[in-house]
């Protein structure tokens, strides 16, 4: 689910409890090297206790059996009455236990294979997480008073598809939310923590170069280079390495291009500030109309929306609305 990706995630943080040290190291190893995981080892029933009561974890992986005794049930109840969201996998060699952790609310259960891989493994892993972070996203959902949510409870009903609908239902929940001014910043924290929010923060922009400045910001609202080519009326190469995404700046030739886009970048940052520099809300003010009809001296861009309104008038356009952007 790439496509989903506002910005790059947080790592995400899983348990395994398994007393095979050979088999956990090599688990820790193929996690740390092939996925966004923080990997927590333990060997002991008391250690996953502790981490489970003391910090939050996305997955946790148990084997059913620690030194002859069996303790998956164990494991799995104290997840489920510590931290009900979490993704319960059991990953064992005892194949009779599969009745019994289901029992238990395992939310996958997978045998490990005789050859020690740990494809399955890894892939099962990566699901977990998404699953203890998507539980976690909708039980705030429900919170917020939202019904006819997605019903995660059992792991195998989770799929991209049900991912897909948590990820704009919670998105525009949220974008509501912030439009009417009722920030709530738990559910913000969990769609940043998944990847699935952008947020500004003055001390990396300041930091930016004018290209990533522009890349940042235009990127916000212009998706495809071919659209800020038309405001700059530049051709879509250069668009594209103005957005970061490919193509070249071009020559002293395209000087008055580069005059544009820094005029087009001191739009955008007014546009961030409407937006109360949060930049899920950039599109919103970049696309609205009539912001200002109650006004005895509306921006230029007022009827049309800023987007269009370049798109129409182009370079010509930019200067005229940052001429009163800077009046105002």
């Amino acid at each position: 689910m790439d496509s989903l990706f506002r910005r790059q995630p947080q790592k995400a943080s899983a348990a395994i409890l398994d007393d095979e040290v050979p088999v956990t190291s090599q688990l820790v190893l193929d996690l740390n090297t092939q996925t966004n995981i923080e990997c927590h080892p333990l060997y002991s029933l008391k250690d996953f206790v502790t981490l489970i009561e003391s910090g939050q974890i996305d997955a946790a992986s148990v084997d059913w059996e620690l030194k002859g005794y069996e303790q998956g049930q164990l494991a799995l109840r104290t997840l489920v009455k510590e931290q009900p969201d979490v993704a319960r996998i059991v990953y064992t060699k005892h194949e009779y236990s599969e009745l019994r952790a289901r029992a238990s609310r395992t939310d996958f259960f997978l045998l490990k294979p005789p050859d020690g891989s740990t494809q399955e493994y890894v892939a099962l892993m990566r699901r977990g997480v998404r699953l203890g972070q998507a539980r976690r996203i909708t039980r705030r959902l429900g919170e917020l008073s939202e019904g006819n949510l997605p019903d995660i409870s059992v792991g195998e009903a989770f799929d991209e598809a049900v991912e897909f609908a948590i990820y704009q239902r919670a998105r525009k929940v949220a974008f509501e939310q912030l439009r009417r001014s009722a920030k709530d910043g738990e559910l913000i924290v969990l769609l940043r923590d998944r990847g699935w929010w952008r947020e500004f923060s003055l001390a990396s922009y300041c930091a930016m170069s004018g290209r990533e400045k522009m890349g940042m910001l235009a990127g916000s609202v212009i998706v495809d280079p071919s659209e800020l080519a038309k405001i700059l009326r530049c051709d879509v190469a250069t668009a594209g390495g103005l957005l970061g995404v490919g193509g070249s700046i071009g020559s002293v030739a395209d000087r008055n291009v580069l005059e544009s886009a820094d005029r087009l970048l001191a739009a955008l940052g007014y546009v961030l500030d409407l937006a109360d520099h949060e930049m899920e809300l950039m599109e919103y003010y970049w696309t609205m109309k009539r912001f200002w009809s109650t006004s005895m001296n509306p921006p230029p861009w007022d009827e049309l929306g800023m987007k269009e309104y370049l798109l129409a008038r182009g370079p010509a356009g930019i200067t005229e609305s940052v001429m009163w952007i800077r009046s105002h």
